[in-house]
């Protein structure tokens, strides 16, 4: 069975089990592998309606939130002016609704408890989390490590939110990254999932012994009493939203089936908060920076494909416009028609005619011509060359060992959406770490020494101080335009540093 076969009939089976029985209908056309229609399937089957943007916005003016759940899937922070409802997610927490975030780029929980004493907040770093242990990978790929449930502590093991993991030990992830809470409390109150013990943490797979920074789990969450005002909230954070894309609900050919699926059922009816009396029935759904305002997707892709419509390409429209000239010019030349029409012996119908056939000589020109204009726009719709990745990317898996459309996914929709951001703050972020970076220099570029031996300092401060606010600074879009001016500064960057040119300036305290 192909791998589009295979997720139409899981999301067949999916749909048997979460919604009421129905007459069941051939499937149609393929699920894509990357798309979350299972998952927002599971939202439709709790009758779970999605709201737009205004709605959200209209709701954030009133504070009504207690039937609301917020699910921010991807990028969840995205540049100035453009819509952010993690700005918004304590509020919603506070009066009472649901919040899910799935993020596997540089996320910072800028309004959500707790905080440390030096004021630190919850993240998610960006940096993807490897295994080394092939047995503790999905496929036994490195790079889709299973999560691992932790356990609750003594008495608190009937809070729902330690229910979402319990006893699902083979809940898949694609490209994690890592997150870390300064301390439980507030709004987080448990750390729910970590990492294999082989699990390290870092682009590229470079240093096969690096572990994970000291914290660093894939979820956490907690329910209410809401720590300020005592309202039934639910909150779930996880560092990877592949974990709720299609291709990792449904098994795989000769691969044990991962516990996605019923995770995600879990999921949804945490948040709902199913068996209240008030469930929660609305949901903002944003998935990359997008509000999704349909969870009903799924049904178009199992219906029955209709008869297939083929529309000639341009080469076979050219192909006839030729046949036809031909049958007309062959029809013209049997019948003498150029003598007998144009020569009838009148001069005044015969300069008529003329300009008849003139115009009807212009009229094909024109055609051919826009032909040829159609063909040139056409070539051009192809996408151009892109500059290349970061050098910190990720190499392919051996030939034959892993399932198509899993892994390199999040590249290509990178590149599609012109959206660099991840790696090329990935790469930046490893740049400085391994020139001895302090650890809590925040959104600042901290104090640089630079050699004698540099003739320009000050440019090479300036390239430093872009580069760290690219890095280190308000996570912003980075195009592939932009990162082919700043991929000279990153090399220089580099290079100089390894030359001895510049480093960090450690202060002692007096």
């Amino acid at each position: 069975m192909t791998r589009p076969a295979v997720l139409a009939a899981a999301a067949l089976l999916a749909l048997a089990a979460a919604a009421p029985a129905q007459e069941p209908q051939p499937a149609g056309k393929g699920v894509p592998a990357d798309g979350t229609e299972v998952f927002r399937w599971l939202l439709h089957s709790r009758e779970v309606k999605p709201i737009t943007e205004a709605e959200f916005n209209r709701r954030t003016r009133d504070q009504n939130f207690g039937d609301l759940i917020v699910i921010v899937l991807g990028q969840s922070q995205p540049g100035r002016n453009r819509f952010d409802p993690l700005a918004f997610g304590n509020w919603v927490l506070q009066g009472g609704g649901a919040v899910l975030v799935a993020a596997d780029g540089y996320t910072l929980f800028g309004g959500f408890l707790p905080l440390n004493q030096r004021g630190a907040r919850a993240s998610i770093s960006g940096s993807p989390v490897y295994t080394t242990d092939p047995t503790a990978g999905y496929a036994g790929q490195p790079g889709c490590p299973f999560a691992v449930p932790r356990t609750p502590p003594r008495g608190q093991a009937d809070r729902p939110e330690w229910g979402l993991f319990a006893g699902l030990d083979r809940v898949a992830t694609n490209s994690p990254s890592a997150l870390t809470l300064p301390t439980t409390g507030g709004e987080f109150r448990a750390v729910l999932a970590g990492f294999p013990p082989s699990a390290r943490q870092g682009f590229g797979f470079q240093d096969q012994n690096a572990p994970l920074p000291p914290g660093a789990v894939l979820a956490a969450g907690g329910s209410g009493p809401h720590p300020d005002t005592g309202r039934p909230y639910r909150l779930l954070a996880v560092a990877d939203p592949n974990v709720f894309t299609n291709d990792l609900m449904v098994p795989i050919e000769n691969v044990p089936p991962p516990d996605n699926l019923r995770f995600a059922n879990r999921v949804v009816s945490f948040l709902v908060e199913e068996g209240a009396e008030d469930r929660r029935k609305a949901c903002l759904f944003v998935e990359n920076g997008r509000v999704v305002e349909g969870f009903e997707d799924l049904r178009d892709y199992l219906r029955p494909p209709g008869p297939p419509i083929s529309l000639p390409g341009l080469g076979q429209l050219q192909e006839k416009f030729v046949e036809i000239g031909d049958e007309v010019v062959d029809k013209l030349q049997e019948k003498d028609a150029v003598h007998r029409n144009l020569l009838s012996g009148d001069e005044a119908v015969e300069r008529h005619r003329v300009r008849e056939v003139a115009g009807v000589l212009l009229g094909l020109a024109a055609g051919w011509a826009a032909l040829l204009v159609v063909r040139r726009v056409w070539g051009a719709r192809q996408p151009g060359n892109l500059p290349p990745p970061p050098p910190a990317g990720r190499p392919p898996p051996r030939e034959g060992t892993r399932p198509a459309g899993v892994f390199d996914r999040r590249q290509k929709e990178l590149l599609r959406r012109d959206d660099l951001t991840e790696p090329v703050r990935a790469a930046v972020r490893e740049m400085f770490r391994e020139a001895g970076a302090p650890a809590d220099a925040g959104d600042r570029l901290p104090g640089v020494r630079v050699s004698a031996e540099v003739r320009r300092p000050d440019t090479l401060l300036d390239a430093l101080d872009e580069l760290w606010a690219v890095g280190f600074g308000r996570p912003g879009r980075v195009t592939a335009r932009r990162w082919a001016a700043l991929e000279p500064l990153f090399v220089r960057a580099k290079k100089a540093h390894a030359d001895g040119k510049w480093s960090f300036v450690w202060y002692e305290p007096a």
